[in-house]
């Protein structure tokens, strides 16, 4: 059997509407296999579930169904968020028992598989005004499919919004889109052709049917443009993933308007250890780096993961929303109280994308950090940057090496430094006894990049190993690096970072 799992996402409107169909699947394609399947019933998210659930191309299905608040009505139904639930277990379960697929035997425990989250709802229902709105929406079905994301661990998404009805459908789909971004999977989806007007076949499900109201009803426009700017936000930050900070950089105008200063922060600082990362200046997110000034350098690897673990954790196997009958309407009290919930997924990007690299923020040796450095670099196609980074590193640790024999010191200031890296690269030092301001030289960009931000003329001290075989500490001359960096222009991020 393959390894493949597959979490089937579908937003349910209103199961009583539907009517009983001949859904199909005619030789699709997901993820380099071919499936194909044809069910009697009301849902296509089921004739798609029994199809994946039964191949043996396919290691698991789950199937996820997204409802709404609003199904049945809030009158003596309290809580209200716990009925609901009820409501569509039961609803599954039907639907579940009167589809019939061909060439398939349903087994009952496959029922266990289907599970049911529910979300705010917006709008008039039963006499009942939900006040929900459309970020709540968003993030309570994206809370719903990252939860099962963690408790599946899915090699990919399929989605079906065959049955979801308006803003419902949408932040399931805005949601299932920034879940797979942020987990970096792929999503398949699909919608099923119209139930034809005009025909009339069985309902699988019964349903309670409002009260007709001859009003005409008051219908809010609602401005959904945020769904797109966390989207947008997100595929910037998954750019990070492939060493491209520069998507990111160019919303940093919108970066500082989010109301989090420590997310800020973080981003800005996350913009510049790519920017480094990708360009070879291995010195400066080197875990022991520090500034002459006393400062740690604030996007060095290990600097970047200790910010993180300041952010909020957040919990998501509760619902972050809360829905309370007020009169004739239904307000959302919210248990997130650390963030604006908008910037829970980012928070969570954030999070999977600094992840990855937690493991080098543990690293003390410069050697090491070099090889595995080397290692990402080259796995991310920037091999002429590895080349970089591998030499002016070791050509460092040579000449420390050397200083260490000669003169038995873990601890090694400028002009020693310049002294050996002369005598090493067969320079006659002709500034012998001159003044320590003299050798504060200022260092082109160019020069900068290619000694891979290791230059001995902006550094102020080398700390190394007890056996003077590596370095375990690099200082720099806080003045000269900024001179350094200030000559790149606005080409660079990093002078935020250093400022």
């Amino acid at each position: 059997m393959s390894g493949l799992k597959i979490l089937l996402i579908a937003p349910w409107g209103y199961p009583p509407l539907w009517r009983t169909s001949n859904y199909q699947l005619n030789n699709v394609w997901i993820a380099g296999r071919t499936f194909s399947g044809r069910c009697t019933g009301c849902s296509s998210s089921l004739c798609l579930y029994f199809t994946l659930k039964s191949s043996s191309k396919i290691a698991d299905t789950w199937l996820l169904v997204i409802g709404s608040d609003s199904v049945i009505s809030p009158e003596k139904r309290w809580p209200i968020r716990e009925n609901v639930e009820k409501w569509f277990n039961d609803i599954k379960k039907q639907l579940f028992d009167t589809t019939k697929c061909e060439e398939i035997s349903k087994k009952s425990e496959w029922l266990e598989d289907i599970y049911v989250e529910v979300v705010p709802s917006i709008g008039q229902y039963y006499g009942y005004y939900f006040k929900g709105d459309i970020i709540e929406v968003f993030v309570e079905a994206y809370r719903a499919i990252t939860n099962y994301m963690e408790k599946l661990k899915p090699s990919i998404i399929v989605l079906d919004t065959t049955h979801g009805l308006n803003i419902l459908t949408i932040a399931t789909l805005y949601a299932t889109i920034a879940a797979s971004i942020i987990y970096n999977k792929k999503v398949y989806i699909f919608n099923s052709e119209p139930y034809p007007p005009g025909t009339r076949t069985k309902a699988c499900v019964k349903g309670e049917k409002p009260v007709p109201i001859d009003n005409t009803p008051e219908l809010n426009i609602h401005d959904i443009s945020t769904l797109q700017w966390i989207i947008d936000y997100l595929r910037a930050l998954n750019f990070l993933r492939y060493l491209n900070e520069k998507p990111l950089a160019k919303m940093i105008r919108v970066i500082e308007g989010i109301e989090n200063p420590l997310i800020n922060k973080l981003v800005t600082n996350m913009i510049c250890m790519i920017e480094a990362l990708r360009t070879g200046l291995l010195g400066l997110i080197y875990n022991n780096s520090k500034f002459s000034n006393g400062e740690n350098i604030s996007f060095t690897i290990r600097s970047i993961v200790e910010k993180l673990k300041e952010l909020p954790k957040i919990q998501r196997d509760k619902p972050w929303t809360k829905p309370i009958v007020r009169d004739k309407n239904v307000e959302y009290e919210l248990s997130i109280k650390d963030i604006p919930i908008r910037y829970i997924p980012i928070l969570d990007a954030l999070r999977k994308i600094i992840g990855e690299l937690e493991g080098l923020a543990e690293i003390e040796s410069l050697k090491e950090f070099t090889k595995q450095i080397a290692i990402l670099l080259d796995s991310k196609g920037y091999w002429e940057k590895k080349q970089i980074i591998v030499h002016e590193a070791f050509d460092l640790l040579d000449i420390v090496e050397e200083i260490y024999e000669n003169e038995k010191t873990t601890e090694i200031d400028r002009e020693l430094l310049r002294k050996y890296w002369k005598k090493r690269k067969g320079i006659k030092d002709d500034r012998e006894g001159a003044s320590a301001e003299s050798s504060h030289e200022l260092v082109s960009p160019r020069n900068f990049a290619a000694h891979a931000a290791l230059n001995h003329n902006v550094l102020e001290k080398i700390k190394t190993s007890d056996d003077g075989k590596d370095i375990v500490e690099i200082v720099y001359n806080y003045t000269d690096l900024k001179k350094t960096i200030k000559q790149i222009g606005d080409k660079t991020s990093l002078m935020k970072c250093i400022s």
